[in-house]
C-alpha cells in the first residue's frame, strides 16, 4: 500500500490516488479529443466536458459519501471542514458519475460558437458528444482504481484458504497494519494484533489500533490517539523500560491483514475492457447515443458483481449496497433508453441520404454521416 507515491523537496507529498486520477484524465481527454477531430466534432467542447466531468465528478462522489455516511460527519467538532477535507478519502464513484452526467447534459443544452460560421452559435449534439467521451470515462476509471489499490481503499472480501490465513488464490493481497482493510478486519475480529498495538480511544473507553500516521512520524512522546509513550507496555527487548516508537514501528511492520480479493484491480481491468469495447463500438455505431447507452447498461452489471466481492460497503439500501441500488437504476434507465433510441432515432446516414446537398453541416453528426455514406458507396 502506497498512499503517498513520492515526496517532493520541501515535504510535499504526492498522493497515489490523485496522481492516477490525473493520468486517467489526461489520457482519457486526449483520446476523446482525437476521436472528436476524426469525425469533425469540436475538440474544444470535449475538453470542456472533461473538465466538467472531473470537477463535478469529485464533488458528486463526495456528496453521495457524505449523505450515505452522515453519522461520521455529524459528530465532528467542525462538520463542514470534515466534509470538504477529502485528503483521507471518502468518495462514491457512482455519485460522481450521476452528478457529472447531469452537469454535462445542462452544458450541452447551451448553444456554443460555431467554428464553421463566424458569429453564429449552435447547440452541440448531446448524443454525439456523450458517445465521444464514454470510452474515455472508463479509461479514466481504470487508472483511478489503480489509485484505489495503492491507497488501500475499496477493498475486497477475505480470500484465504479454509481455516487458515494463507492466500486462497495466487493474486490475493495482504494489506499492512493501519490500512482500511486491516482496521476493518480487526474491528470485526477476523484478525488479531499484539497488545502493544492497541490503545484506548480518545472518545470512548474502547480499544483502538495505534494510528499508522503517528507511528510513521517518529515522534518520541506521542504514539497516536494522544497516548504518551510513557503509558505504553514495557519493551520486549528491555522489560525495565517502555517500548520505544522504533520498536513499535518494527512490530507493526510485521503485521498484515488476512488475504483479500484485490477488487480494485478487478475493477481496473473491467473498466479497461469496457473502454476498449466502447471505443470499438463508437467506430461501428449505427446511431449516435448507442455508445453511452451501452455504458449505462454494461457498467452497472460489472459494478453490481464487484459489490458482491467487495467488503467495504454496507448492505443498507433495500438489502443492497448503495452502489448496487444505483447500478440497478442505471441499468433500467439504459435498457429503456436503448429501446427509445432504436425506435425514434434513424440510423446514421438515413436522414442525410435524402437531405439537400446545400444544407449546412451541423453538430449532430450530419457531416460525419455523409462522409461515411460516400465512403461506403465508393467501396
Amino acid at each position: 500500500m502506497y498512499p503517498t507515491l513520492f515526496t517532493l523537496p520541501g515535504g510535499i507529498h504526492v498522493a497515489s490516488y490523485g496522481t492516477c486520477l490525473a493520468i486517467g484524465f489526461v489520457l482519457g481527454t486526449g483520446l476523446a479529443r482525437r476521436r472528436a477531430r476524426r469525425i469533425g466534432a469540436d475538440p474544444g467542447v470535449v475538453l470542456d466536458l472533461g473538465l466538467l466531468a472531473i470537477v463535478f465528478g469529485v464533488i458528486g462522489a463526495r456528496l453521495l459519501y457524505v449523505i450515505h455516511y452522515w453519522g461520521e460527519f455529524a459528530d465532528r467538532p467542525n462538520p463542514l471542514l470534515a466534509i470538504v477535507d477529502i485528503s483521507s478519502g471518502g468518495i462514491e464513484f457512482l455519485g460522481g458519475f450521476v452528478f457529472a452526467t447531469l452537469v454535462i447534459l445542462i452544458y450541452l443544452r447551451v448553444p456554443k460558437r460555431d467554428p464553421s460560421r463566424p458569429g453564429a452559435r449552435r447547440r452541440p449534439s448531446i448524443r454525439l458528444y456523450l458517445d465521444i467521451i464514454a470510452p474515455s470515462l472508463m479509461l479514466g476509471l481504470a487508472f483511478t482504481r489503480i489509485g484505489c489499490f495503492l491507497n488501500g481503499c475499496c477493498f475486497g472480501g477475505i480470500c484465504a484458504a479454509p481455516g487458515t490465513h494463507e492466500p486462497g488464490a495466487a493474486w490475493a493481497v495482504r494489506f499492512p497494519f493501519g490500512s482500511s482493510v486491516f482496521v476493518r478486519q480487526w474491528e470485526e475480529r477476523s484478525s488479531t494484533v499484539p497488545a502493544e498495538l492497541v490503545v484506548a480511544s480518545e472518545r470512548r473507553l474502547a480499544p483502538a489500533l495505534l494510528d499508522r500516521a503517528a507511528l510513521s512520524s517518529g515522534d518520541p512522546t506521542v504514539l497516536g490517539r494522544g497516548v504518551p509513550a510513557a503509558r505504553r507496555l514495557p519493551s520486549r527487548a528491555r522489560a525495565a523500560g517502555p517500548m520505544p516508537n522504533s520498536e513499535l514501528r518494527a512490530l507493526a511492520a510485521g503485521e498484515r491483514s488476512v488475504p483479500v480479493h484485490p477488487t480494485q484491480l478487478y475493477a481496473s481491468a473491467a473498466a479497461l475492457a469496457l473502454s476498449v469495447y466502447l471505443a470499438w463500438l463508437f467506430r461501428r455505431r449505427s446511431r449516435d447515443g448507442v455508445v453511452v447507452v451501452s455504458l449505462f447498461i454494461l457498467y452497472p452489471i460489472v459494478r453490481f458483481v464487484l459489490e458482491i466481492i467487495r467488503a467495504d460497503n454496507p448492505h443498507d439500501t433495500f438489502g443492497l449496497t448503495i452502489s448496487q441500488f444505483i447500478s440497478v437504476a442505471m441499468f433500467t434507465t439504459g435498457i429503456a433508453a436503448l429501446a427509445i433510441l432504436y425506435k425514434t432515432v434513424p440510423p446514421l446516414g438515413a436522414d442525410s441520404a435524402t437531405a439537400p446537398t446545400t444544407a449546412p453541416a451541423t453538430s449532430n453528426g450530419d457531416r460525419p454521416r455523409k462522409a461515411r455514406t460516400r465512403a461506403k458507396r465508393r467501396r
